[in-house]
């Protein structure tokens, strides 16, 4: 990655969460999943130091499921 150590650790989650989105894709109809991670940030959350990054997945499998769009994840650096 090409962050540095603190906000590796936030980034790895963000990764990780977009892993088990797309895992749980093979068990619903259709997964909506966002990842949204805030980096920097110290003139608050959506400032001009803040920098964002938004991972969305939608993926859609066999089962017959409803549409799922609760997994989101908000970190602070």
């Amino acid at each position: 990655m090409f962050f540095d150590t603190p906000a590796k650790g936030v980034v790895d989650v963000a990764v990780t969460l977009a892993a088990v989105c797309l895992f749980d894709a093979y068990f619903t109809q259709a997964v909506l999943c966002v990842v949204v991670v805030v980096l920097g940030g110290t003139d608050g959350l959506f400032g001009l130091g803040s920098a964002m990054l938004v991972v969305a997945v939608a993926v859609s499998s066999e089962m017959q499921q409803l549409v799922t769009a609760d997994d989101i994840l908000i970190a602070g650096v």
